[in-house]
């Protein structure tokens, strides 16, 4: 089912600017019914039903143009075994960082692991003093998960030896108390 075909396009490119500017205030999906407070010329509520079977949510799931919405509902729907694995599956460091109180309720032993395993590949990629600065910030959030001092002072310690030559970075670590 193409569910685009549903709504005009004009309502789509709507929805999709509304979604793009932050005015969906809340989402909620109860397997069944997905709806939401929408703040544009003035606010209001918007209600989808999915069908029997979740037709209509599967395909919302699955379809390229819905990402974002796509974690957005299994975040809602409490499918954090499903979210961990789209997550880790995209690769995306941000969308992590960004669902990872969420997903700490279904597992924050693996949320934590895998949260200092993407870091790790952003450092390594990492190539200037802010990009440095920006990982490091983000090094502070491992404390906050289970073990988590253990686990960031191992990370900071090994970006010390792995990237030793990194002068900007080692300065960074300093600035930072590592």
């Amino acid at each position: 089912m193409d569910w685009q075909k549903l709504f005009a396009p004009w309502i789509l490119e709507r929805g999709r600017n509304y979604w793009d500017d932050g005015c969906v205030e809340s989402l909620d999906w109860d397997g069944n019914t997905v709806t939401a407070l929408v703040s544009g010329t003035e606010d209001y509520d918007v209600e989808i039903e999915m069908g029997r079977g979740g037709k209509i949510a599967d395909t919302l799931l699955h379809h390229p143009t819905t990402r974002t919405l796509k974690y957005e509902l299994l975040a809602f729907g409490e499918q954090y075994e499903l979210l961990y694995q789209s997550i880790v599956q995209e690769g995306s460091f941000n969308r992590l960082r960004k669902f990872a109180d969420i997903l700490c309720r279904w597992s924050p032993e693996q949320v934590r692991d895998t949260y200092v395993r993407m870091l790790d590949g952003v450092m390594s990629r990492s190539t200037d003093r802010n990009m440095y600065r920006e990982a490091i910030g983000c090094l502070r959030r491992v404390r906050q998960f289970p073990a988590g001092a253990e686990a960031e002072k191992q990370l900071a310690d090994s970006w010390r030896v792995q990237f030793g030559r990194r002068k900007a970075m080692i300065d960074e670590l300093c600035k930072a108390g590592y």
